[in-house]
């Protein structure tokens, strides 16, 4: 008489895909939507890092890819290690991005403070997690999810500031052509504090600071700069 099969370590590859998908659908919301949407508001981080198309499009793969590989390999070690803990390991890692997603969706929300946002974290995770187990749809909505992060990425690349700046990160110079070129010179005095130079009229004192006030009158004066 054969005694009971012994717990598959990895696989068959239809589950380890299904989880991967969900993985990747909850890290899309925990990981890649908040850090699209801060790069898409702050375009100007992509020219202090040169970024040319291929650096974007590396730096949106590793956003989407790198949270969900490294989480699921984190599951796959644990179940190599103990195989009966890797459903209960795969619905952990779950939690923990259902407990980000939570907590980020009330920061935004409310004024709470963080020991509160922790706790309700905590709480919306267990529920999540919970509901997850018991019933399979969610399951399966999660990995329908999985394709949200690439929507993400692709609000970033097209429907951001940031389009310009990647897709046009060396525009052509303009085609200007100067008649009567003069030479010009721009002085900024950037700690001078405007209101001790001024007369009672809102110009310059000629008797005070005369060679400012010369200055002034053989240039152009950009007094609201």
């Amino acid at each position: 008489m054969n005694g009971p099969e012994p717990m598959r370590r990895v696989g068959p590859w239809r589950t380890e895909l299904a989880r991967f998908l969900e993985l990747l659908g909850v890290c899309g919301l925990a990981v890649a939507q908040p850090t699209f949407d801060l790069l898409g508001k702050n375009a100007g981080l992509f020219v202090a890092w040169n970024a040319t198309v291929p650096r974007a499009m590396f730096l949106v793969a590793v956003v989407i890819l790198v949270p969900a590989l490294a989480l699921f390999a984190v599951e796959v070690v644990i179940g190599l290690v103990i195989p009966r803990a890797r459903p209960m390991a795969h619905m952990a890692v779950l939690a923990l991005g259902i407990g980000v997603i939570v907590t980020e969706a009330l920061k935004h929300a409310t004024d709470l403070n963080p020991g509160v946002l922790t706790a309700l974290g905590i709480g919306g995770a267990v529920v999540a997690v919970l509901a997850l187990a018991r019933y399979v749809g969610l399951r399966t909505w999660l990995r329908y999810l999985s394709v949200a992060p690439f929507g993400f990425a692709a609000l970033l690349l097209f429907a951001s500031p940031a389009n310009t700046v990647v897709f046009d990160y060396q525009p052509p110079a303009a085609n200007v052509t100067v008649r009567e070129p003069h030479r010009v010179v721009m002085i900024v005095m950037d700690e001078v504090p405007l209101t001790s130079i001024l007369d009672g009229h809102g110009q310059i004192d000629a008797e005070l600071f005369p060679n400012f006030a010369a200055l002034a009158r053989q240039g152009t004066w950009y007094r609201n700069s």
